[in-house]
């Protein structure tokens, strides 16, 4: 056997033995099942489609003006991560967590949806206070961003965590009309159960 042959086939086996020993296989052991993504892959994409959605993609109705929202998104930023609140017109209300799980539609129940399209409404009072943006940060712990979904673009705002609970703060009404969606689906799974 060649010399060379016999080295190139000692390193394959070498780094197969690495890979392997790490926990990752070099070789996808079923072609028809795809890779898994992580739970950050997962977060990540749900929360772009929102923030990168269109009112179009989502089949809403058109807004009273450009710039009128059609969807809230809420990026909260706790103490292991982002959870991230979005609600749209038609009462869709989905909450992401970055470490994983979540609920997404919610507009079949009522109490989810009438929360989803009352918190939409809120927004829109708060539309005037916010600039507009493409740069979607997730916001550090402790910290709220808020975004404003319109045919016009997106537009955000954020505060503090702490400032946001007290009653008199300019963003506590539309922090608490997305704490109530959080509200709604923890008590639907209350019952449940």
């Amino acid at each position: 056997m060649n010399t060379g042959l016999i080295i190139a086939i000692a390193l394959v086996l070498i780094i197969y033995l690495v890979v392997r020993s790490r926990g990752r296989s070099p070789v996808r052991t079923s072609p028809a099942e795809p890779p898994k993504a992580s739970q950050a892959e997962v977060y990540q994409g749900l929360r772009n489609m929102v923030l990168h959605g269109t009112r179009d993609r989502f089949g809403l109705p058109t807004a009273s003006t450009p710039a009128t929202p059609w969807g809230v998104v809420m990026d909260w930023g706790i103490e292991n991560g982002t959870a991230t609140v979005m609600a749209l017109s038609d009462g869709s209300a989905s909450i992401y967590m970055s470490s994983g799980g979540g609920y997404i539609g919610g507009q079949k129940e009522e109490a989810i949806r009438s929360a989803a399209v009352l918190a939409v409404r809120i927004a829109g009072e708060f539309q005037e206070q916010m600039l507009p943006t493409t740069d979607y940060i997730l916001p550090t712990s402790g910290e709220v961003i808020f975004y404003n979904l319109t045919d016009a673009g997106v537009f955000t705002v954020s505060g503090k965590e702490a400032e946001l609970r007290a009653p008199g703060h300019p963003l506590a009404k539309l922090g608490n009309a997305m704490q109530n969606i959080i509200t709604q689906y923890r008590i639907l799974e209350d019952w449940k159960k």
